[in-house]
């Protein structure tokens, strides 16, 4: 059924009004169950978001423009107001004022590099628009900071500043959407949305495609990203190494201008400045345990899978509202919610769509094998759903969980993001173990998607 136009208005006003950040938990679920339901407001979210974050991406990273664009800029704003009160479809207007202010932007920033002699800002340089936030901080695992230093806590955002922790973990994600997750004892400054530097101590950067050349400066050099996790340490003689955990990186010596050396997973590297050579180094991923390492039998949420294809390694086994429901493999789902995805972890539902009615519980399984030997073990898992964490069972056994860890991630708006680490410490059989995740779907009162997103590290005992 078509949707009228004054539904397409109230429909744009609610967008808007979330894109604000002023919607409630209600609202967004309206959001949630309109785009499921109409192709028509799905194509209207879609241009909506995408407008937006191409509006954000130029606020946040592109120079200002000259004042007489900013009177130009006014008078969009104006039109768009009037357009709006005349009741036409004021998304049109959007388009025709979002694309015109962009290309107002980007003249700018040609004039502007002009008028510095052609020299261009690399991905550290000083950003023209104050102090933007660089990073936020996602994690902190019994952190403890220098006694000099500002104690940053979740959600905490960082510009230029260096962050000094005396132990623990601290987890960054940054604005290119790189995950930096630096241990103490360690000294880190941003420098950039996709650039860091490492002064000292160790970090682990996990770097998805969008944040392709994620470059970490230490003093004997630099780390680039070519798709990959990695690790980086930097002793107290200033040595650095750089430990390959997935994909591959390109170091190169401080003020050298020679090739860069090429290391890909499962190689380490030694950048000695004061022999000035990138010599071979023992690979010891045991260095970043406590953030990374890969579970070498649990499989992240589909892995590699185009939206509509089968999970190989998950399953859905029940749903609360079918008696009759039979185990099948899950599919990775069409996302919805504006989460980047990445190599390591996809979302995943009973088919590409996982639409369900409110209330409804959802279990997801998944059976790895343990050698004997291997018994004790504690893993980590990282996590998202749509919406609400129910259960979560190692072999028919419960796995406690927290208050925070069960809360809607609608209301709390973690979505977007995979959420804090859940420790799962408990002895493993010898052969198959079973992991079970329940997930409700609390977006109603109509039907709307139900998902889970997840993948796991290995952890030391």
């Amino acid at each position: 059924m078509s949707v009228t136009q004054r539904e397409i208005d109230a429909f744009q006003a609610l967008v808007e009004k979330w894109l604000d950040e002023r919607a409630t938990a209600e609202e967004f679920a309206q959001i949630e169950r309109a785009i499921v339901e109409h192709d028509e407001l799905l194509e209207v979210y879609c241009d909506l978001v995408g407008v937006d974050a191409t509006l954000s991406w130029q606020h946040r990273w592109l120079p200002k423009p000259a004042p007489a664009d900013d009177g130009v800029l006014a008078t969009m704003g104006e039109d768009l107001q009037t357009e709006r009160a005349r009741g036409g479809r004021a998304r049109v207007a959007l388009y025709r004022y979002a694309a015109a202010a962009v290309l107002l932007l980007i003249a700018g920033l040609a004039v502007t590099l002009w008028q510095r002699g052609g020299a261009s800002q690399g991905p550290g340089a000083p950003q023209p628009n104050g102090s933007p936030e660089f990073a936020t901080v996602t994690d902190t695992r019994g952190a403890v900071w220098e006694a000099d230093a500002e104690p940053l806590g979740l959600g905490a955002t960082l510009e230029t500043g260096r962050l000094q922790l005396r132990a623990g973990v601290a987890e960054l994600l940054t604005r290119s959407t790189a995950t930096v997750s630096v241990l103490g004892p360690a000294d880190v400054q941003m420098l950039g949305p996709n650039r860091c530097r490492l002064n000292s101590g160790r970090l682990v950067a996990t770097v998805p495609e969008m944040a392709h050349g994620f470059t970490v400066e230490t003093p004997a050099g630099t780390v680039v990203d070519l798709g990959t996790s990695f690790g980086v340490t930097v002793d107290r003689l200033g040595y650095t190494t750089v430990t390959v955990l997935q994909g591959s990186v390109e170091v190169r010596l401080a003020d050298d201008d020679s090739a860069p050396v090429r290391l890909v997973a499962g190689e380490a590297a030694r950048l000695a400045l004061r022999e000035r050579r990138v010599l071979p180094a023992t690979f010891a991923a045991t260095e970043y345990a406590d953030v990374w390492t890969p579970h070498d039998a649990l499989f992240g949420t589909g892995v590699g899978l185009q939206p509509g294809a089968a999970d190989p390694h998950w399953r859905v086994t029940a749903r609360s509202d079918d008696a009759s429901f039979r185990a099948r493999p899950a599919t990775a789902e069409s996302p919805i919610i504006n989460v980047p995805e990445t190599d390591t972890s996809r979302w995943i539902s009973f088919d590409a769509r996982g639409v369900v009615a409110v209330g409804v519980e959802v279990t997801f399984a998944t059976t790895f094998d343990v050698a004997a030997g291997d018994t004790r073990q504690r893993i980590g898992m990282r996590y998202v759903v749509d919406n609400q964490l129910v259960a979560v069972r190692l072999n028919g056994e419960t796995v406690p969980l927290t208050p925070k860890q069960m809360q809607d991630s609608t209301a709390t708006g973690t979505l977007q993001r995979l959420n804090e680490l859940l420790v799962i410490d408990r002895e493993l059989a010898v052969g198959a173990n079973t992991l079970e995740v329940v997930v409700r779907n609390t977006g109603g009162p109509q039907p709307t998607p139900v998902g889970l997103r997840a993948e796991f590290i290995r952890m030391q005992p």
